[in-house]
């Protein structure tokens, strides 16, 4: 197809019309000072100067008692000055860090096409018209159409936790009908390119772009909780000013000065009540959220839905994959066992038909997904660096996959292999080889297992040094209502798969336990692997670790008596980790997965909070309160703990104006009786 995008002159042009590729979010300090001077905390002090003042004149006047002090006059003006300063400067340093966070990216160059010629220019250079050329891996840096190409894009920006699928041309027309979005040709800023390469033309720039209008009206951050706590503090501080009035003016007319006492008493009002409202409208709340929104930001991580600090305010317990959330570059495949325990450190040296055993059976069994262009999506970050592994092996196969099936941390598949149907199991080595019998060397020979634990022990050891160890294995049985056959395997071999996600974990947990946040570890790993990453948050791990079958042998009640003493379940499934997130559910605790976006994506209707690396690989219809960012394990913990710093501060906030709101009335009180 023969394209042609603008002349530098009409690309000009068209800047001049539409302006720069950027968004432009003005902070005017003029505005914020109207606002702190409107502000009620302000109000209220002019009102008890103002009263004051009356006091002055009625006293002149002699209808009342003369006033001798006049200072109070001054100090109640001072103070309606200083809540419209201090409202002013935390609503401008809150909008400005949203602005920041906000702006897009300055350094992003693309390659446009001018005239007929490709030419590199800067992000905010892109115009209307221009036609863009995208590929795997880049952002969307605008609202456009598709031009050429196909591509497979991650729509989570807008909400959309599922994988778009791919038309002809290219784009989610799925995705895009159920976001009411105009056709399954257009793109927008905010996607992400996952697969396949195109250009596309712009149609939409800086301000004007869909996610430019839906993260404007995303700007301000409520919570409900945060909104009871300043209703509640708003009723005390009400309470205390009713308290003062009424005393105020009863002494008064006891002391047969009713006029002053009701004068002295509506000023002592409102100075409680300015107290109890200073920053009312959720202003420590937005500023606090932007801060920690603003420290994040500068740790990569992608928080454009503002309202996961807020979805996340009352965690009190936290359920953290192994897998984490990762990119294929933190795991590697670093070696493979045969099945008679002979570790082989290159592919090659191993007889072409387990190869092609292998390559088979992970392609079958993997979580992940190979596209027909040959790229990895979905599935845990293991799976993904074992599925990138076992594509490059020179082998080709031709397959047809029939059924498949997956119970207690073991998947299955069964194929039609060379006109014979056999299933492959892959999982945890324990798991595996315990339903083995026989085993292949890697030359291709098969030889009975006689001694089964000195290859479970070669799995553990391996785990303990913080690889994953997956057994892949072999019967001439099929599947049937999606229950794995029973009876004996022939064991293929082991793949160790070495991960970043080990240590980053550890320090993720240890960093989620020091804000207060208690972890269980729920993992299809062994418990060796566990045991590693466990140690790797500095200190002893306190309770217990399960297996998936310990798991099944307790009931609902025996489990909501132990819940407090889980540390981690291993070689869990789906099923496991829902009747984790439940029980945590029974007990009245706020729940929140971070995961992979495949294992965990069927539990996002059990719980309040998921925080996923991509898109999800199956379609989510309750995603409300789930949130995708693109951040590993320890990313997400800074979230987290951020939303947590971010809680306590607007409590520690909120206690704080209910307390001098009581203590300026208390203090009225006993001045008044001690003058």
């Amino acid at each position: 197809m023969s394209l042609s995008g603008l002349s530098e002159r009409e690309a000009e042009a068209s800047r001049q019309k539409y302006g720069l590729n950027e968004r432009t979010i003005d902070i005017n300090f003029a505005e914020n000072i109207v606002a702190g001077i409107t502000s009620l905390s302000c109000k209220l002090f002019t009102i008890g100067a103002m009263l004051k003042i009356v006091a002055l004149l009625l006293g002149l006047l002699e209808v009342t008692a003369p006033v001798s002090d006049v200072s109070g006059i001054f100090v109640l003006a001072g103070l309606a000055v200083l809540c419209a300063l201090l409202e002013a400067v935390i609503s401008y340093v809150s909008e400005k860090r949203i602005s920041e966070i906000s702006a897009d990216a300055k350094h992003s160059s693309y390659t446009v096409l001018r005239g007929t010629k490709p030419e590199c220019i800067e992000e905010k250079m892109l115009a209307v018209g221009d036609v863009v050329y995208l590929s795997a891996g880049d952002a969307v840096p605008a609202d456009g159409i598709i031009a050429d190409g196909q591509f497979v894009v991650d729509q989570s920006e807008f909400g959309m936790l599922e994988k778009a699928e791919k038309t002809t041309p290219p784009s989610s027309f799925i995705g895009n009908r159920a976001m009411g979005l105009k056709s399954a040709y257009s793109l927008y800023k905010g996607y992400v390119i996952t697969a396949g390469s195109g250009a596309m033309k712009i149609t939409a720039t800086g301000d004007n772009t869909l996610l430019a209008e839906k993260t404007q009206s995303n700007i301000r951050i409520h919570s409900q909780e945060s909104d009871t706590i300043i209703r509640a503090g708003g009723i005390v501080s009400a309470v205390c000013a009713a308290a003062v009035l009424i005393f105020c003016t009863v002494y008064g007319a006891f002391a047969g000065q009713l006029a002053e006492g009701l004068l002295e008493g509506a000023v002592a009002a409102a100075a409680v009540l300015a107290v109890g409202c200073l920053c009312g409208k959720n202003l420590i709340t937005e500023a606090v959220a932007s801060g920690v929104m603003k420290s994040l930001a500068m740790k990569k991580i992608n928080i454009s839905k503002p309202d996961v600090l807020t979805d996340m305010r009352d965690v009190k317990i936290l359920f953290a994959d192994k897998s984490g959330a990762f990119t294929e570059e933190s795991c590697v495949v670093n070696g493979f066992v045969d099945g008679v325990g002979n570790q082989i450190d290159r592919i090659e040296e191993v007889d072409e038909k387990i190869i092609s055993l292998i390559k088979t059976a992970v392609i079958n069994t993997s979580t992940a997904q190979l596209e027909n262009d040959n790229a990895v999506h979905g599935g845990t970050p293991a799976d993904r660096a074992i599925l990138n592994f076992v594509k490059r092996v020179p082998v080709r196969i031709r397959v047809k996959k029939q059924a498949s099936a997956e119970k207690g941390g073991i998947s299955g598949a069964t194929v039609n292999l060379d006109s014979k149907l056999v299933t492959f199991i892959s999982g945890s080595a324990e798991l595996i080889i315990n339903k083995c019998s026989e085993s292949f060397s890697a030359d291709g020979k098969k030889c009975k297992i006689t001694n089964k634990d000195a290859l479970i022990k070669l799995a553990a050891t391996i785990s303990l040094t913080g690889n994953d160890v997956v057994a892949l294995a072999v019967c001439d049985r099929v599947i049937k209502n999606e229950k794995l056959p029973s009876g004996t395997y022939t064991l293929i071999g082991m793949l160790t798969v070495h991960s970043k996600v080990c240590s980053e974990t550890g320090e993720a947990l240890e960093s989620l336990e020091k804000s207060g946040v208690r972890t269980i570890l729920l993992t299809s790993a062994s418990r060796e692997t566990v045991i590693y990453t466990l140690k790797k948050t500095g200190k002893k791990s306190k309770g217990v670790i399960l297996n998936s079958e310990q798991l099944a042998k307790m009931d609902d009640n025996e489990l909501r008596k132990r819940f407090s003493e889980i540390r981690a379940v291993v070689n869990a499934d789906t099923a496991d980790k829902m009747r984790i997130v439940r029980a945590a559910s029974d007990q009245g605790l706020k729940t929140c997965v971070i995961g992979s976006e495949y294992c965990d994506s069927h539990m996002l209707d059990e719980t309040d909070v998921a925080i996923a690396s991509f898109v999800c690989a199956s379609s989510i219809r309750s995603i409300s309160d789930a949130s995708a960012n693109k951040c590993g394990l320890s990313a997400a913990a800074d979230l987290c703990t951020g939303a947590v710093k971010f809680a306590n501060i607007c409590r520690m906030f909120a206690s704080v104006r209910i307390l001098c709101a009581v203590l300026l009335a208390a203090i009225t009180v006993i001045s008044i009786i001690g003058g």
